[in-house]
Order: structure tokens, then sequence, then C-alpha cells
């Protein structure tokens, strides 16, 4: 009975010990935003938007989004602008280099 114990004991180790190993492999990774261009795009667009175009598009993309709702919202306009996707022509954007 003895030696069946140890022997649960080495296998239970060894399972956890291979999927802490499975589980610490790197992981994958997009590309980083650039820092720092999504101030300065937003200061760009305070100067040029009038100020009830700027105030209706922050609302709005404030109001949808969230934990619960399939719509984006502002963290997803933010990925958007750092990844260079919004074009200049919809808005513009210091981060598309």
């Amino acid at each position: 009975m003895r030696a069946t114990t140890v022997y649960r004991a080495l296998a239970v180790g060894a399972a956890t010990c291979t999927f802490a190993g499975f589980y610490a492999s790197p992981a994958s990774a997009a590309e980083p935003a650039q820092q720092g261009c999504f101030g300065e795009t937003n200061s760009t667009n305070v100067q040029l938007l009038p100020p009830s175009v700027l105030g209706h598009l922050v609302a709005n993309s404030a109001r949808f989004g969230g934990p619960l709702s399939t719509q984006p919202g502002i963290g997803d306009s933010v990925q958007v602008v750092q990844a260079g996707d919004a074009p200049d022509t919809v808005v513009p954007n210091t981060c598309n280099d």
C-alpha cells in the first residue's frame, strides 16, 4: 500500500510539472502600438474639428462597448487609431507612419 501511494504521488507530481510546462511556454503577441501617437492625434483633432462634432464623436464612442456589448467602444477606437488603421481622410491620424 505504501508503494502505491508513493507511485501515485510521483505520477501526480509529473503530471503537474507537465501541465505547468505547457502553461509556461512563451505567448505570441502582435506588434505593439506606437507610443504617444494617440495623444498627438487627439490634440490635432481637438484643434481641427468643431466642438459639436468632437463632442458627438466622443459621446458615441463612450456610449457603446463594455463587457456585455458586441459593439465597439472607446477602447476599440483607441486601438484602431494606435494601429494606424484609421485613414487620414476619416480622422487626422498621426499614427499613420
